[in-house]
């Protein structure tokens, strides 16, 4: 997804684009040691690694490849593409379908394939990993040896894409989560150093890998505890649709009460000719079958059964051959909690019967034949994994012992890119349904397992407050220039796109009170949309409401048929310029409570009471449903980078009961050049002045139908004299010689007013007043 942001002091529009040419492959191929491992589009090398991805959603262009030959090589090319200021992107074993996750335009796509690190350790207790691998590899290596590891459940998935995520395994009951099994990690830093982390060294660094992804360098090698398990009893159990109740029941019987720590579930609701539910029983044993947990299963008749003793090998390439590579997916994440068969019971209903209601709108979309695979898969997560991930150390991802997690992933897989779209729509759309149906019970937990999530959803936030700051805490500290949050822009992370000026592009942050610190360089931003290769999904204009009708006329190469515009400024009345130049694009309003101070030149503090609210400016050439969709992506996009944000359904109230506050702070303190307090103890009559003053301004917002309450007027005063004496920013443009934002605070509401026959004679005074001053400050 391409977002931009304009950056308008009076002239000109700056956009922060994330995919322009890397002058990456340059700086490698000059490299004297490197450039033997760097291969341009026109060779055998690139063609095969650039195509080397199990969905084709991954399927990009990168400029060339990087394929380091060891752990050194990897950290020499880091530092050539940190100190170019290059976009890239990481290549472990390709299996996750998030478009731009592990592939990159443009960019260097740096492959791990030949970081291929496989061995065990004298006494077998350890296997040391290379992220060249994928699962299926690691089984069969192992299983000469009667041994297995907290791996993948199928075969395909790539070794460094599960640890990082956390992990979900066939041991989880005995061991945790994958990346509970890691006893070290060798990671290359941003800086260019190689480091082991452990929990002898660098412990903070070793706590954060194990579920914080790709946040904090680039794993070269895993070292990970091995499990004996020579044989396992294992294979799928399908039965008819009219046992679906029956199934879903026991899939809640087995949560509520996982009394034995040897069996894992997989099981999954299947539609398609005909409806279908199997489910993947594993039973670590080499010689006992038909555990009685699994009775409440195996007692529904069976169409087909595969069941029997295996190798994990074995398994592992029988349940990858489940999975169809080469066409478009998508996954999608999510959780419901509970303790009781009852609670567990109504979620798995809640779900299943959600996701199912919303299935003849994707298949009226998408032909039968383009649909390879859908299906609703659950994931139990109870005391026993949770406890043994404790007893390993634990890790980032923060559960609650005290409660069973049933996760669950919706899968759709697909033919053809012409309904990628369609696609995305539809899943966010249900899952937005299924999350209001489990809140609504009192099940939903905002918990979603990275390696089944989707590009839309938040992650670090289900991780709870405390570990997401520690996280941030820990990328600051190893990563303090943000290389892996914006020059690696893949993966889950935040993103902040910074309001500069030339002056402190190259060295310029902000501050969320220690919650947040993102440092970028000037090539990271260009000075015109002109500039630009392609449009943007998102345009985020945040400068002043000065010349929206300039900003207008300069965004235009920027802006595509499927352009959301999203304006978060001051006002009202500023969509209508935008409007009228881009009839087809999609219109957000932002309303931002945001209280911040330049403490020095590119230093922005802000405070911690923020809030934003959002609403479309409807467009009746566009679908409504489209346009929801745009709206509900670009505010998961706020809550990925923990702003408060919230979403209305009419936008006009909240943008002219901040304008009747505009109207009078702003104002008054602009044309008296006094804080806000020293303007009501100026005079007895100043506070009653103010007081008519909002009550025209809402008046006129009235008069056009917006649904302002004259109950405003009291919690506007309410709340200026609880906070402390505020210089607002319009007085800070006067003072500084810059021009003020009047006529959308003052003279949009003003024109409203006339053409309804509104008296507003304070209004109009105090409007003509500042339009004067403006004039002086030319």
């Amino acid at each position: 997804m391409r977002v931009a942001s304009t950056l308008l002091p009076l002239v000109g529009v700056a956009l922060a684009d994330a995919s322009s040419v890397s002058p990456g492959c340059t700086a490698l191929q000059a490299h004297q040691h490197l450039g033997d491992s760097v291969f341009p589009r026109n060779s055998t090398v690139y063609q095969y690694e650039s195509q080397e991805f199990w969905s084709n959603t991954e399927i990009m262009s990168p400029g060339c490849v990087f394929r380091p030959q060891s752990s050194r090589q990897l950290a020499a090319g880091l530092r050539s593409l940190v100190h170019a200021n290059a976009p890239f992107a990481v290549r472990g074993g390709g299996h996750m379908g998030i478009r731009g996750s592990n592939n990159i335009d443009h960019g260097v796509l740096v492959v791990m394939s030949n970081l291929t690190t496989l061995e065990l350790s004298e006494d077998h207790s350890l296997l040391s990993l290379g992220p060249a691998y994928r699962w299926q590899d690691v089984y069969v290596y192992l299983e000469k040896y009667g041994l297995s590891v907290a791996g993948g459940r199928l075969g395909p998935v790539g070794v460094p894409g599960l640890l990082l995520a956390g992990g979900v395994n066939f041991y989880g009951n005995q061991v945790g989560w994958g990346c509970d099994t890691v006893v070290n990690y060798e990671v290359v830093l941003a800086d260019g150093s190689v480091v082991q982390a452990n929990k002898h060294q660098h412990q903070d660094l070793f706590w954060a890998l194990k579920g914080g992804s790709s946040n904090f360098g680039i794993v070269t090698r895993f070292d990970l505890e091995t499990i004996q398990s020579p044989k396992v009893w294992a294979g799928a159990h399908t039965v008819e649709a009219k046992y679906v109740d029956q199934f879903l029941a026991a899939t809640a019987k087995y949560a509520s009460d996982i009394y034995d720590p040897k069996t894992h579930i997989v099981p999954a609701v299947v539609p398609g000719d005909e409806l279908l539910a199997s489910v993947i029983l594993f039973y670590d044993s080499p010689n006992a079958s038909y555990p009685d947990i699994f009775k409440p299963f195996t007692d529904i008749p069976a169409v087909s059964s595969t069941l029997g003793f295996k190798t994990v090998a074995e398994f592992a390439a029988e349940t990858g051959a489940m999975v169809v590579p080469d066409i478009g997916d998508v996954f999608v994440a999510g959780t419901v909690v509970g303790i009781t068969y009852d609670e567990l019971f109504k979620g798995i209903q809640l779900i299943n019967t959600t996701f199912f209601a919303e299935l003849p709108k994707l298949y009226a979309q998408i032909p039968a034949a383009n649909i390879s695979t859908i299906q609703l898969d659950w994931q139990p997560i109870g005391a026993d994994w949770i406890a043994a991930s404790a007893a390993k150390g634990g890790n980032a991802l923060g559960l609650d012992p005290t409660k069973v997690y049933l996760c669950y992933a919706e899968v759709v897989e697909w033919i053809g890119s012409a309904y990628d779209g369609i696609v995305a729509q539809w899943v966010e759309e249900t899952t937005y349904k299924i999350n209001n149906a489990t809140q609504k019970a009192g099940l939903y937990d905002p918990f979603n397992y990275m390696g089944d999530s989707a590009g839309f959803q938040s992650i670090f936030p289900g991780y709870g407050q405390l570990n997401h700051q520690l996280l941030q805490t820990v990328a600051r500290k190893y990563d303090p220039t943000g290389v892996f949050q914006a020059l690696m822009p893949g993966g889950f992370k935040s993103r902040l796109f910074l309001r500069l000026y030339p002056a402190t592009l190259s060295a310029s942050a902000v501050d969320r009170r220690c919650s947040l610190e993102l440092r970028c360089s000037k090539s990271r931003f260009i000075r015109s949309p002109q500039e630009t290769s392609s449009p943007f999904d998102y345009v985020v204009c945040v400068h002043k409401a000065i010349d929206n009708e300039g900003a207008v006329a300069n965004l235009s190469s920027a802006i595509g048929e499927t352009t959301t515009i999203v304006l978060i400024q001051n006002g009202v009345g500023n969509e209508e310029p935008f409007r009228e130049a881009f009839p087809q694009s999609s219109i957000i309003s932002c309303v931002a409570w945001v209280g911040a101070t330049q403490t020095r030149p590119g230093v922005v503090q802000h405070s911690p009471a923020e809030n934003t609210e959002l609403g479309l400016f409807p467009n009746a050439a566009l679908a409504a449903d489209e346009e929801q969709r745009r709206l509900r992506t670009f505010a998961s996009l706020l809550h990925q980078g923990e702003t408060n944000v919230s979403v209305v359904d009419d936008i006009q109230r909240p943008k002219w009961e901040k304008v009747v506050w505009n109207c009078a702070w702003n104002a008054v303190t602009a044309l008296t050049l006094v804080d806000t307090h020293a303007w009501l103890s100026s005079s007895p009559d100043a506070e009653p002045w103010t007081r008519r003053l909002m009550r025209e301004v809402i008046a006129a917002g009235q008069a056009c139908g917006v649904s302002l309450q004259d109950e405003l007027v009291e919690q506007l005063m309410d709340r200026i004299h609880s906070l402390p004496p505020i210089q607002t920013s319009m007085q800070m443009d006067h003072v500084h010689g810059r021009q003020m934002e009047i006529e959308v605070i003052l003279g949009y509401p003003l024109r409203v007013a006339r053409e309804h026959g509104v008296q507003t004679p304070l209004l109009e005074t105090i409007y003509l007043l500042l339009r004067a001053v403006n004039g002086r400050l030319g």
